[in-house]
């Protein structure tokens, strides 16, 4: 059977030529986007509000049974979709605010970044240095114990930065990445911010307290020591976006509302998430599961999370929740936004726009190989056409950034190749094996092709004709060979691969 694998080989080289009229209309597989994101935050021409009446935030929290005074709205806020990157509320999202330790966020981002590029692993161990564990007893700062000597694996690092929000232990990090360059892991961090699309965000240290704050013993070179890393709510949750699209591993180090380290050993401590609206804690919120908090007297309250529910992750910020004086919006920032992320996941839903399958867009027939869906209120118009990067659709809701790419779906264009079932993820002889209609096709142009040149002989006899006989002859042998593919290739389907 091998010879005649070969032959056939041969053979199918020839009837690539025979369907390469019918083939050269054929659509090469493309990874194009579902929604177009030029959109810029206008629809039928208008500005789109950046929030309505009804979605106010201090409404919508005293609505949910959450009644404050005005005193506690927070400075900015964001929602958006974790898949599309599409804003579903927002109220001063650009607004630039001191953020603490959300900073640290960025931190965990860049240490998970080393892991993923195989540097380091979350089990690679590093020894407590004096000045860390001075850092540790700096009152002032959040912090957990440390002693000179005691190893820490990057896991256990990454848990005492992100729970408690260990002031030390984010130093410990930067040193591990940037050894000896304190300044240096800094412009990690603001260039990272660069790359992500994070465009008013500026870093001045690795944690969100100042460098003086630290008594001497954190100086990063080439930044001021009383700079105060800001950002704004959009940016924060374009970072919380790539951390669910890059590293969702960080939400095994968030998701829980305490955690032990060190267990067993004389350095053991448990600690309690300061993300109350953690599943699980004071505020608990059904499928929340992380991120940070941001506390400090330029920063007041605000938080950085991301939850689940029926299929959906949205991600939220708020920033500059009360005053640090006042304390009490510490606790109050939970049940505000708690009402609001609620509100989101009862307003949305995804909405299946296209099926898997052929459709006809503004007259254009096509063929998806999955099915479409987008973000979409129960009573929200939306329109699907094509722009010059593949299929648009318009829902009206804004981008968070331009950095972000919408999702992409597979489809080809409809054509006579398609219709005959010919599809472009297989290989013309995994095709041969597999759609019944072209070896009864190859079959029919064989005897088609092996009559003709019967006829042709004939008439030549009768006539005496001399000549042609090679042509005639090279039909033949042609139609017979096409024939014997076609039996070949029909017996391969119907005996499953007997011929291997």
């Amino acid at each position: 059977m091998t010879d005649l694998k070969v032959k056939v080989l041969l053979v199918l080289l020839v009837i690539v030529g025979l369907f390469s009229s019918s083939m050269s209309g054929y659509a090469a597989e493309e990874e194009l986007p579902v929604i177009d994101k030029t959109l810029s935050g206008k629809l039928n021409g208008a500005e789109k509000p950046t929030i309505q009446p009804e979605d106010d935030i201090m409404k919508i929290a005293a609505k949910a049974g959450s009644v404050y005074p005005e005193f506690y709205r927070p400075k900015g806020g964001i929602v958006i979709d974790s898949l599309s990157g599409d804003v579903l509320w927002s109220e001063n999202p650009d607004k630039v605010w001191p953020i603490a330790s959300l900073s640290k966020l960025m931190t965990a981002y860049i240490v998970l970044d080393e892991i993923s590029e195989g540097d380091l692993t979350l089990d690679s161990k590093f020894k407590v240095t004096d000045d860390i564990q001075a850092i540790s007893q700096i009152y002032s700062l959040s912090n957990n114990k440390m002693v000179t000597g005691v190893e820490y694996t990057l896991r256990e690092l990454l848990t005492i930065m992100l729970i408690p929000s260990s002031n030390a232990a984010t130093v410990m990090l930067s040193d591990v990445v940037s050894p000896g360059k304190r300044g240096e892991f800094i412009d990690k961090m603001n260039n990272m911010a660069e790359k992500l699309g994070m465009t008013k965000t500026k870093y001045y240290n690795s944690s969100g307290a100042t460098a003086a704050s630290f008594e001497g013993l954190y100086n990063p070179e080439g930044y001021d020591p009383n700079g105060d890393n800001v950002s704004t709510a959009r940016d924060i949750s374009i970072l919380i976006y790539n951390f669910m699209k890059h590293h969702p591993e960080v939400l095994e180090f968030t998701k829980n509302p305490k955690v032990t380290v060190k267990s067993g050993t004389p350095y053991e401590e448990t600690f309690e998430s300061y993300v109350l609206s953690v599943e699980g804690n004071k505020y608990s919120f059904p499928g929340m599961d992380g991120l940070k908090t941001g506390s400090s007297p330029s920063a007041a309250f605000g938080y950085g999370a991301t939850a689940v529910r029926d299929d959906k992750r949205f991600i939220e910020v708020l920033l500059g929740v009360g005053t640090w004086e006042e304390q009490n919006g510490e606790d109050i920032r939970f049940p505000i936004g708690n009402a609001l992320l609620d509100k989101m996941f009862k307003d949305y839903d995804y909405r299946k726009v296209l099926s898997k399958g052929e459709n006809t867009i503004s007259g254009r027939d096509v063929i998806l190989d999955d099915d479409v869906y987008a973000l979409v209120k129960p009573e929200q118009e939306f329109s699907v056409d094509f722009s010059e990067n593949g299929i648009k659709i318009d829902t009206g809701l804004e981008g968070v950034s331009d950095k972000i790419s919408a999702p992409t779906v597979k489809f080809k264009e409809k054509t006579l190749a398609s219709n005959l079932g010919f599809d472009s993820d297989k290989t013309i002889t995994e095709q041969f094996k597999t759609n019944k209609l072209i070896p009864l096709l190859m079959g029919l142009v064989g005897i088609v092709m092996i009559m003709l040149s019967r006829l042709v002989i004939n008439l030549r006899r009768r006539k005496n004709a001399r000549g042609g006989n090679l042509i005639t002859t090279v039909g033949i042998l042609l139609g017979f060979a096409l024939v014997v593919v076609a039996i070949y290739f029909t017996l391969e389907q119907l005996l499953g691969g007997i011929f291997n």
